[in-house]
Order: C-alpha cells, then sequence, then structure tokens
C-alpha cells in the first residue's frame, strides 16, 4: 500500500509540474505577443518592461519550485524502485520456498510410498479356492469369471505391492495368470513378494480345475527396472505345483 500511496504522490506532482510548465510558457507567449501589437508606444514600453520583469522573476521562482518538485520526485522514485527490488527478493525467497516445501512434500510421499509394507501372505490364505471355479471352467462361466478375476486382483494387492493387477482365467487351457505392476519400494521386499507368490500357487493347488499358474511381475526403484516371470504347471487337480520356468531380467536405466 504504502508504494502505491508514493506512486500516486510522484503522479500528482509530474501532473502539477506540467501544468506550471505550460501555464508560464503560455504566460510567456502572451507577453511576446502584447509587445508586438505596440512595438512603439513608450508608456506600452515601459509598463510592459516592468510586467516583464515580475514575471520573469516569478519564472524563477517558479523554476526552483519545479526543480524542488522533481527532486522529491526522484527520491520518491529511488525509493519506490529500491522497495520493489526488495518486495521481488523477498517473493523470490518465499517462491525459493514454496518450491523447495513442495520438493520435500514429493519427497515425503515417495518415501511413504517406498516404504509401505507388503504384507506376508496369511497360513490361512486368502480364499482362492473357495471361489465357484465349477461354474467358471463351465460352459456358461463368462460371468462369474469375471468377477473373479476382479475379486482376486483386489485380494491379492496387499501382498504383492502391487499398483496395477490383472488376473485372467484360460478355461481351455485351465492356466491362471497373474499380472502386477509393484510400486515403487516394492524392489526392496522383493523376497517378500516372492515368498507370497509361492503361498500363493501352495493354496492354488485347491482349486482342482486350474494346472497352470503364470506370473508376470514389474518391479520400479527410481530408474532401475525388473522384470519377473514364472510359471507352475501339474499334470492334474490332485499333484502339486511345480516351478518350469523362471526368468529375471533388470537394468539400471
Amino acid at each position: 500500500m504504502a508504494i502505491i500511496y508514493f506512486i500516486g504522490i510522484i503522479l500528482v506532482l509530474l501532473v502539477i509540474n506540467i501544468a506550471i510548465i505550460l501555464s508560464r510558457i503560455y504566460l510567456q507567449d502572451q507577453l511576446n505577443y502584447a509587445k508586438k501589437t505596440n512595438p512603439e508606444s513608450i508608456s506600452f514600453q515601459r509598463k510592459f518592461s516592468y510586467i516583464q520583469q515580475k514575471i520573469v522573476a516569478k519564472h524563477s521562482t517558479w523554476l526552483l519550485i519545479i526543480s524542488a518538485s522533481l527532486t522529491v520526485c526522484l527520491i520518491l522514485m529511488v525509493f519506490v524502485i529500491f522497495q520493489l527490488s526488495s518486495d521481488n527478493q523477498a517473493a523470490m525467497k518465499r517462491l525459493a520456498k514454496a518450491e523447495e516445501e513442495t520438493v520435500k512434500l514429493t519427497q515425503q510421499q515417495e518415501d511413504i510410498i517406498n516404504q509401505s509394507v507388503i504384507q506376508s501372505y496369511p497360513q490361512k490364505g486368502i480364499g482362492i479356492a473357495d471361489y465357484n471355479w465349477e461354474e467358471v471352467f463351465g460352459e456358461k462361466g463368462k460371468e462369474q469369471q469375471a468377477s473373479i478375476e476382479g475379486e482376486l486382483s483386489q485380494s491379492m494387492a496387499p501382498y504383492f505391492g502391487s499398483t496395477t493387477a490383472l488376473t485372467m482365467v484360460e478355461v481351455s487351457s485351465q492356466k491362471l495368470t497373474i499380472a502386477f505392476a509393484s510400486n515403487p519400494g516394492a524392489k526392496h521386499n522383493k523376497k517378500l513378494v516372492l515368498d507370497n507368490i509361492t503361498a500363493l500357487v501352495k493354496e492354488a493347488e485347491g482349486i482342482n480345475q486350474l494346472t497352470q499358474i503364470n506370473f508376470q511381475a514389474a518391479f520400479k526403484e527410481g530408474e532401475e527396472k525388473e522384470d519377473y516371470q514364472c510359471s507352475y504347471q501339474r499334470e492334474n487337480g490332485d499333484a502339486q505345483f511345480q516351478l518350469i520356468s523362471k526368468e529375471n531380467e533388470g537394468n539400471g536405466e
């Protein structure tokens, strides 16, 4: 508010100075015109000379007043510029501080995500074998299949640190495919995730209709990426699943 006040004073002083200068110029023009109208009259010349001296003296006085006011304007302008510069520096500091706080908050959020606890697969399982798999593998199991796939994707997330999970049942090949992309931080818990995969496969042995289970996992930590795939298979519903393939690819890009 103080800056606006001072800018207002500067503008008012400038307008007054301009008005004074214009009025003095107009008055001088009137004198010049009057001098030309009666160039030969001696009495007029005397009066004119006297009036001219008075006006010139006032010109000098007004000139001093204008100089003083312009000096005040200059001082106020310097003050305003200095104040604006100080305010700008303060604003830049606040902006830098706000950006720093934003970076801190973002980092804290990432740290919270990175430190997200991946739960151990429960000993009693998650009830994967309790679904109505007979209907899923029946002739009219499409709707039941979609429902089970959605429920499985949600129930498995706490044990795989998954941000994106996809579960697919292939009825014709009696195969269950589970794909998930783990959130940042899950890579540090990769061993626990792999243990949970083993536990889930063990629980899935209770699903007599399944003979194959495939896992596709993507771990990411900063610039490091790692893909993991493994496949389990058994001859029939009464046998145990055996690990038949495993692939692990990573890079530090």
